[in-house]
């Protein structure tokens, strides 16, 4: 009984080491991954800030470092797997700005300062903890592809949508009714709505003359709604296969 009390011992003790070290390991690992991340940001302004037109930011940090926001030539900005809370306003300092891929920042909740980016036009917030649209999203008259899938919308009142949007992707967004909000889209030609809890899709859609792709698996819509649907959009490609519970 000494023995054995003595190897689970030492196994508890050997457990504690490797536990200790594996989390040794993960520290200094996220602290090389921001280190790398920054510094990639300081070569970046020190060394060519008026021609750089891409930069990938994807520290596990809760910040943008400020030098990011000298580097005034950027067109298109990735941001992924973070820990932001918010788009800081300094992001408003990036004119140039067309393309803005945001991805795996669980802990976003907020952009409102991306409505000050004239240029944009192609918006990807995806996989985020948003649960509303800002207002300020109205702004971006230059936007024409949003992708706001993987959040957290539910029934949304108004999704200040930008006028002149011609893509949207709203997939696993937990939406209970279709956004009357994107019957004013008279450009979209593409629509993802798929994977949310929507029963019907309203016949006002067939305003949206310029529709081409409806995307709709996923909801628990009735076949004989499908095809009411596919009547109404004769020159659209209407996708549907039924979710499964």
């Amino acid at each position: 009984m000494r023995a054995y009390f003595c190897l689970l011992l030492v196994v508890l003790v050997s457990c504690q080491k490797e536990q200790k070290i594996e989390n040794f390991v993960r520290d200094i690992s996220l602290e090389q991954a921001d280190s790398i991340a920054r510094a990639r940001v300081r070569n970046a302004v020190n060394q060519t800030p008026e021609i750089m037109e891409y930069l990938f930011w994807d520290s596990p940090s809760d910040s943008i470092p400020q030098e990011l926001f000298k580097l005034k030539s950027l067109t298109r900005l990735s941001i992924s797997n973070t820990n932001l809370v918010l788009i800081p306003a300094e992001i408003c300092k990036l004119k140039e700005l067309n393309d803005l891929s945001i991805k795996a920042n669980f802990h976003l909740n907020n952009i409102n300062s991306i409505g000050c980016l004239e240029k944009l036009e192609y918006l990807e917030v995806n996989q985020s903890n948003l649960t509303e649209l800002p207002e300020t999203l109205a702004n971006l008259e230059s936007l024409r592809l949003l992708d706001v899938s993987n959040n957290r919308f539910g029934e949304l009142s108004e999704l200040y949508l930008p006028p002149n949007l011609e893509i949207l992707h709203l997939m696993n967004c937990d939406l209970t009714q279709f956004p009357a909000d994107i019957l004013k889209l008279k450009r979209l030609t593409d629509l993802n709505v798929m994977n949310n809890s929507i029963d019907s899709i309203p016949v006002a859609i067939l305003s949206l003359e310029n529709l081409r792709v409806l995307r709709m698996s996923g909801n628990p819509i009735s076949n004989r709604s499908v095809l009411k649907i596919r009547a109404l959009l004769p020159n659209c490609r209407v996708v549907f296969k039924a979710s499964v519970d």
